[in-house]
Order: C-alpha cells, then structure tokens, then sequence
C-alpha cells in the first residue's frame, strides 16, 4: 500500500455519554484540520446568507465609544464570547487564522457533542473585529457562523452574531427543533457572556 492509499484515521464519534478526553479532542482536531468545509457556501455569513439553511441573527449594544470597542475586541480574542457554562473551547486553539480548526464541547440534553469548525475569515479593521468559522465533515450541522463586531458612526458598538445551518447527524435530523433551540440557545448566551465581559 502506498502512502496515497493510507486512509485517514476515522473522525471521533461526536457524541458521548462522558466528557470526551483530551486525546479525543486533539483526534477530531488533527482531522478536522485536513478536512474541507461540509458546505458549499463558504463565507456566506459575509452577506446576505444563503437559501437552504435555518438562520440566526441575534445582536446587542454592548456600549459606546472607542474605550468600549477596545475592550470588546481584546474580549473577543481572548474568547470571553464562549464564558458560557455549557460550552468547553480551549481558547489557545482560538488563533484567528483562516484554517484553523478549533474543537469545543457542549453538554445539552444529557449528552455531551464534540464539534470542530475552521475558520473561514477573520477582519481586523479599525471600528470592526469579525471572523466566522464553518463546519467541516463529522460535525452534527452544516454552516457557517460569524461573530462580528463594530463601532458605528453614531458610536455604538454592536456585538451581532449570525449563523445559517442545517442538521446532518441523523439523531440531530430527527430532533430539528431542539436542535435549532440549542443553537439560538447559544447565540442568546454567548451575546450576555459579551456583555458581561465587557461592562466596565
């Protein structure tokens, strides 16, 4: 067998009854890194999102002027978005380079899911910080999500998050609802550990 025929080691299971070890999580990693994007539209979040998908937009003032957009990117670097008490991320894989491949665990419904995404863009400007990551083969959905962050003319700064997937693990297909009701779930705690990471 040549080198070209060795198959790549399979991906993780992505649900478990127990918190995935590190070496589980550093597995999916490793594979997810050399997978390509489960989605045909990569970089959708940047605009209008595409057909096909549920999506979800949910956003918050988090204050105005410079000093509170500063503070806010240095939050969203060091991954205060994630505080939240149902979601795992080791922020050290959270490098903001496209192709990175970032794991994180959640535990919802008595089961604990291990997913990896890679990042799609990052934008670093003066007066917005964004970057979106999507999902890659093996993760329970399909899509992309952004974080974004901006200081606008009237000098709020605005914490938005937007997202468009579908469901592909078939225990996920089969509970489309709750599944979707996570996701928001998440949207709704991820934009209060925001605020709270950034209230003076």
């Amino acid at each position: 067998m040549t080198a070209a025929e060795v198959p790549e080691p399979p991906r993780p299971d992505v649900l478990h009854v127990w918190r995935p070890a590190a070496d589980v999580v550093e597995a999916a990693r490793g594979a997810a890194a050399k997978a390509a994007f489960s989605y045909a539209e990569v970089g959708g979040t940047r605009a209008t999102m595409p057909e096909g998908y549920a999506h979800d937009v949910q956003s918050a003032i988090l204050g105005e002027g410079d000093l509170v957009f500063e503070r806010a990117r240095r939050a969203m670097r060091a991954g205060r978005m994630f505080d939240i008490p149902w979601v795992e991320l080791e922020r050290s894989y959270l490098d903001f380079q496209p192709g990175s491949a970032v794991p994180f665990v959640s535990h919802q419904y008595g089961m604990y899911a291990l997913n990896v995404c890679r990042i799609v863009y990052v934008i670093d400007e003066p007066g917005e910080f964004a970057f979106a990551w999507g999902t890659v083969a093996g993760h329970m959905v399909a899509g992309e999500e952004r974080f974004g962050l901006r200081k606008l003319e009237n000098g709020d700064v605005v914490f938005e998050i937007r997202k468009f997937s579908r469901p592909v693990h078939p225990l996920i297909r089969l509970a489309t609802p709750l599944a979707l009701r996570a996701q928001r779930k998440f949207s709704h705690d991820a934009l209060a550990a925001m605020i709270a990471a950034v209230r003076p």
